[in-house]
């Protein structure tokens, strides 16, 4: 038997919200099913934005039991069944911090979803129910959810067996001799011909747009080094690129793009990425003859082996997603950096992800998108230290010496694993003494005064002491070591250069608590000039394209940070004419902006435009605390007026959001960041009027705790008006470029420091670019 749960609370914080339905259904593969819901009396007031979501009330609950009351039915219900659900540990986690400690295997569906069915926009309940035709009829409520888990349990259990039976017969093997607890139902799955593969939904094909397609003609100007401004930066611009650039481009494209554009043999047009991230089958076969996986470890070989029955490339990039967790075993399975994918030298363009390195024949180097280039870049070359990580390579050498019966290897990574107990110990204690209390995600920064600690001389003196005793390990390498003496000398090498030898002019260090609550210490490029110049060293031509690169300096934020000699030309397409001519773009001159005491004036005026308007506009807030503060207000009361707010917090992933949005325009607002907005893609939209108004909250200024951002801003003598000023500009100019790329319609700035600062006349003549402001009051809005 399995039991499907969801709890419905008073919001998500374990430990100091409550909750207020169970609901459950127990249930096998045969059919036989019995279900168990209750309402529980949280003992609080339920906020309305929670009624909003559940339409659970306080007179629901009233005479409801409360969770002492019902706890052994709960418990006496899931016995020792299996538990399934979407996000599962959510709930199983609430339900410990209440008490109710459960020590069943728990098999999260969303996580299961990801593995047997790889693809996907997105994984929440509500698309997955939508995409697979699940009938989930009371979204956010237990029982129903409970019921929408167990179907999409079904439907993954028909996908395994939909499976290649020797595919199958490989995946149970191999998953045998692992600590996953949903191995032991892969064991009872038959293969079945009858049930059909599912096959991801295809993506609609767009036509490149008359500025995607300007740019392109731009890319062929004689300038050695150029770049070029254009609103959006899409699949298709990538694909015309590849089509029509002289022999020998490399285009480098983010990510999305990347897993979108499609390879074309016939065009000698071929989509590379590092050779790390293909899959080496010799290697691929030395790792299944390992004795024993982790939970991450089979959950990624699952994934491998899964994707290269669909693959012709072997392409680790192309529509596979792996957690942290599940990539630290690839580098065991891919090809090695000096092995180049068998396509590259046949090909005439070269469409690649920015991991990809040109090859020394590239005459022409596109790169699309370079704002994110540089943040992929910075994240990519990041190291990060953390216990888990750092245990797990000795862990499993400690486990193939306690089966070899080795007992000096043994005492050995004991001894280390001690030692690494020590270590984390004193970084724990460092971090606590500098981490400020009440941060929601404490951090800092790592200066001498750190450095210059007895806690640090002691870490320092264990990581040497880590190296010196890990010469003992010599004489245990063999066949089924070397992976892991592999993955913990790279660990040792990480911990020398960050804690012992740490390079501060090269590199930022900072201590972090990850959302589980774990010590993270991350070193961060101050710049990624080095990256930048090896990979263009041979290149004739550069080309850097972004979809807002001048802040009214010339482009020299851009320039800075990539290294580029002050005369490289800059060359702009705009949004189309006949769009802005229909648009308006307001600035009210009563709304201070992003000031705290006046959030309140955003949301009331918020609340007043939307209920005139009722649906057709997005909000950006510039912060995840504002927009969570404007939705809880605004949202129930709205909904009572037939409106509907859907929040990025609130409401789901980006793909969820503009399906429900797209459901029922004229009712629906959307409220969203910055930097949200920047991945929201307005050709997914059906009609030119899909968006009709665009209020942003405040200038777009950077959150001052992002660890990146505060590397990157190392590289001026002013970070103030030569990197914090230029960024909030471009992101600005950003923000208001997507909207005009298809829509015509209000902008309005609810932030007046743009005509009041001192430096804002840079904005006021950016924004002139696109079109004259007009300074109004808000409630000439109105």
């Amino acid at each position: 038997m399995f039991v499907s749960l969801d709890l419905e609370t008073t919001g998500l914080d374990k430990r100091k919200n409550q909750i207020t339905e169970f609901g459950a259904i127990k249930f096998d593969l045969e059919g036989n099913q019995e279900t168990f819901q209750t309402f529980i009396n949280p003992g609080v007031k339920i906020p309305e934005f929670i009624t909003h979501i559940t339409n659970i009330t306080d007179e629901d609950v009233a005479d409801a039991p409360k969770l002492e009351e019902v706890q052994d039915k709960i418990v006496d219900f899931i016995g020792d069944a299996p538990i399934i659900g979407h996000f599962i540990s959510f709930d199983t986690d609430f339900l410990k911090a209440k008490g109710i400690r459960l020590k069943n295997p728990l098999y999260d569906t969303s996580e299961l979803a990801r593995i047997f069915m790889p693809g996907l926009p997105s994984y929440s309940l509500e698309i997955l129910s939508e995409i697979l035709q699940i009938q989930h009829k009371e979204k956010h409520r237990a029982l129903d959810d409970s019921i929408a888990a167990q179907e999409l349990f079904f439907k993954i259990i028909d996908q395994i067996k939909a499976l290649d039976p020797d595919l199958l017969k490989e995946i149970q093997e191999q998953s045998a001799k692992s600590t996953w607890h949903f191995s032991e139902v892969l064991q009872t799955i038959k293969s079945d011909d009858k049930i059909l593969e599912f096959t991801p939904p295809p993506r609609e094909k767009q036509e490149i747009s008359q500025t995607e397609q300007t740019a392109v003609e731009l890319t062929k100007s004689s300038s050695k080094t150029s770049l070029i401004e254009t609103p959006t930066i899409s699949t298709q611009l990538a694909e015309e690129l590849a089509t029509t650039s002289e022999k020998n481009t490399v285009i480098l494209c983010p990510y999305d793009i990347f897993a979108e554009v499609q390879p074309n043999p016939d065009k000698k047009i071929a989509k590379l990425s590092a050779s790390e991230n293909y899959i080496s089958l010799p290697r691929l076969e030395e790792l299944k003859k390992r004795e024993n996986f982790n939970t991450p470890q089979i959950t990624s070989l699952i994934k491998t082996l899964i994707w290269l029955k669909k693959t012709d490339s072997g392409l680790l990039a192309e529509e596979i997603s792996f957690s942290q967790d599940e990539r630290e075993i690839l580098k065991h399975v891919t090809l090695g950096p000096d092995t180049p994918p068998k396509e590259e030298k046949k090909s005439k363009t070269i469409l690649g992800s920015y991991a990809y390195t040109p090859q020394k024949n590239t005459k022409h180097l596109i790169i699309l998108d370079a704002p994110k280039f540089i943040k992929d870049t910075q994240y990519k070359k990041s190291k990060i230290i953390l216990e888990k990580k750092t245990l797990s390579p000795i862990e499993s050498l400690l486990h193939i010496a306690t089966q070899d019966l080795l007992d000096e290897p043994k005492k050995t990574l004991q001894e280390l694993k001690e030692k690494i107990e020590v270590l984390f110990g004193l970084l724990e204690n460092i971090a606590e003494s500098n981490f400020k209390p009440n941060d929601y995600y404490p951090q800092f920064e790592l200066s001498n005064f750190e450095t210059a600690s007895p806690n640090w001389a002691r870490a320092k003196d264990v990581i040497k002491n880590l190296i010196s005793l890990s010469q003992d390990l010599k004489d245990f390498v063999n066949e089924k070591t070397i992976p892991y003496l592999q993955d913990w000398k790279e660990i040792l090498r990480d911990f020398y250069e960050t804690i012992v030898e740490p390079d501060t002019t090269k590199h930022s260090i900072f201590f972090q608590r990850n959302r589980t609550d774990e010590l993270v210490i991350r070193t961060i490029p101050i710049s990624i000039i080095p990256h930048f110049e090896a990979i263009s060293k041979n290149v004739k031509k550069i080309t850097l394209i972004g979809k807002s690169l001048d802040a009214q300096d010339d482009c020299r934020l851009i320039k800075t940070l990539f290294g580029l000699p002050e005369d490289t030309p800059l060359h702009q397409t705009n949004p189309p004419k006949s769009t802005i001519d229909k648009t308006n773009l307001f600035i009210v001159t009563d709304i201070v902006g992003n000031a705290n005491e006046v959030l309140q004036q955003t949301i009331e005026f918020t609340k007043n435009f939307v209920t005139k308007n009722k649906g057709r506009s997005t909000i950006i807030m510039n912060s995840i605390k504002k927009l969570e503060d404007l939705h809880l207000a605004l949202a129930p009361k709205l909904k009572k007026n037939g409106i509907i707010l859907l929040s990025q917090k609130g409401s789901g992933g980006l793909g969820k959001i503009l399906e429900m949005y797209k459901s029922d325009p004229d009712s629906s607002n959307i409220v969203i960041t910055p930097s949200r907005w920047e991945n929201f893609n307005p050709q997914d939209l059906t009609e030119e009027n899909d968006f009709q108004n665009l209020i942003i909250q405040s200038i777009p200024f950077d959150p001052p705790s992002d660890p990146f951002l505060n590397a990157l801003a190392k590289n001026f003598s002013d970070p103030w008006n030569e990197f914090q000023i230029p960024r909030a500009m471009l992101s600005l100019k950003q923000i208001i470029n997507k909207f005009l790329t298809k829509t015509p319609g209000r902008i309005i700035l609810l932030d007046n420091r743009v005509i009041t600062k001192s430096y804002a006349k840079p904005f006021i003549k950016a924004l002139a670019e696109i079109k004259n402001p007009e300074e109004v009051q808000k409630d000439d809005l109105l």
